[in-house]
């Protein structure tokens, strides 16, 4: 993951849900020579999952987690809480960078 983490590299291809706290944006994906840049608003923590080969999900295709990682924005350390009628927004925009 990118600055901000703990510098462990989630595993891809087995299960996996770690939350990331206090997480700086932008976090980058490598694989190979594809970056995506992964950029929050409004969440300071990310969450990564996998659900490894048991996956019970009804959408991926057999063997589909050996080429996932689900990366999320997260708000789970300090979660907004919101008057009657107040607002909240967040972001979380993707790109590919060379």
């Amino acid at each position: 993951m990118g600055a901000g983490a703990s510098g462990a590299e989630p595993p891809v291809g087995s299960a996996v849900d770690r939350v990331y706290l206090a997480v700086a944006s932008p976090v980058r994906l490598v694989d190979g020579a594809l970056c995506v840049e992964i950029e929050q608003t409004g969440f300071e923590d990310v969450v990564v999952w996998n659900p490894g080969g048991e996956s019970t999900l009804p959408d991926p295709p057999p063997g589909a987690h050996s080429e996932m990682l689900c990366v999320e924005a997260a708000q789970i350390a300090n979660p907004v809480t919101l008057a009657p009628g107040a607002a909240w927004a967040g972001t979380q925009t993707l790109r590919t960078v060379a």
